[in-house]
C-alpha cells in the first residue's frame, strides 16, 4: 500500500483532467440541444411525393406440381412506408473553416511550461549518497521498518541499485512476518 503514494499526484490529475473533459462534452451537448430547440426550421418541410412501383407480370409456368396447388397463397406484399423526409440543416451549422471556440480552459498559472508533477525524494539520513554499498547492508541491519522503507523508496526513484533494494525488503518481509 505504500507504493501507491507516490503515484497519488498523478492520479488526481488524471482524474481531474478526465472530469474536466466530461464537464466540457456535457457543456457541448447543452449548448447543441438549447440551440436546436430555439431554432425554427427556416424552410417548410417539402410535401412527401408518392412513387408508383410497377411489378413486372408472372412468368407463366411451365408445369404446375400438386403440391403447390395445396398450399394456401400467400397474401400480396404491401408497398414499404415511405421514410419522414430529413429535416433541414440549418444556415447558422458550424462549418470547418469557422474559428475555434474555446470552451473551458483547465490548469493553473504557467501550468503549459510545466506539464506534469515532479517527485523528489530526499536521501534517508545525511550522507546517504556517499555510503557504499557495503557501509548501507551494514546499517541496514540495524534500522527500523520506517528507515527501511524509506531507502527503498529512495533507491527506487533514484539509483535503483538492486544490491540495496534487495536486502531491504527481505528484512522488512522478516519484520512483517514477526510482527504477526
Amino acid at each position: 500500500m505504500w507504493m501507491i503514494g507516490p503515484f497519488r499526484g498523478p492520479l488526481r490529475l488524471v482524474a481531474s483532467i478526465g472530469e474536466g473533459a466530461l464537464e466540457v462534452a456535457l457543456a457541448l451537448v447543452r449548448e447543441a440541444r438549447s440551440a436546436l430547440e430555439d431554432q425554427e426550421p427556416a424552410t417548410p418541410a417539402p410535401e412527401p411525393t408518392s412513387v408508383t412501383v410497377e411489378r413486372p407480370a408472372p412468368r407463366p409456368t411451365v408445369r404446375q406440381r400438386s403440391r403447390l396447388a395445396s398450399r394456401p397463397r400467400r397474401p400480396a406484399r404491401s408497398e414499404p412506408a415511405q421514410p419522414p423526409p430529413a429535416p433541414p440543416v440549418p444556415d447558422t451549422a458550424k462549418t470547418i473553416d469557422d474559428e475555434p471556440v474555446p470552451v473551458a480552459e483547465f490548469g493553473g498559472e504557467g501550468a503549459e511550461e510545466d506539464a506534469g508533477p515532479e517527485i523528489h525524494v530526499d536521501p534517508p539520513w545525511d550522507g546517504y549518497d556517499a555510503m557504499t554499498v557495503a557501509d548501507l547492508k551494514a546499517r541496514l541491519t540495524d534500522a527500523n521498518r520506517e528507515l527501511l522503507a524509506a531507502v527503498v523508496l529512495y533507491e527506487g526513484f533514484g539509483r535503483g541499485r538492486r544490491s540495496v533494494i534487495d536486502p531491504a525488503e527481505q528484512r522488512l518481509t522478516r519484520m512483517s512476518a514477526a510482527r504477526s
